[in-house]
């Protein structure tokens, strides 16, 4: 995402949620078939659509999933996870 790539997620995980609902690639079977098949429809848009969904990934990143924005929180929920083991 941080190349302004879109991805390829497998369905029925977080990680398709996720894609879907902010529009950052694909979600599909794990079976090379299904992988191509998502990899064309990526490719299929006119080159405008797909410099747009290149722009919205890489905005994303940048903006919501980038390792100085969400270690906050990451390094908290560590800390409570090694609290409540020990």
């Amino acid at each position: 995402m941080m190349a302004g790539v879109p991805v390829i997620v497998a369905q029925e995980t977080e990680h398709c949620r996720l894609v879907t609902a902010e529009g950052l690639g694909r979600c599909c079977e794990v079976a090379p078939s299904a992988i191509a098949t998502a990899i064309a429809a990526l490719l299929d848009p006119p080159p405008e659509a797909r410099a747009a969904l290149r722009a919205r990934v890489r905005r994303a990143a940048l903006e919501r999933y980038a390792w100085e924005i969400q270690q906050t929180g990451l390094v908290a929920l560590y800390g409570r996870l090694a609290e409540t083991a020990s």
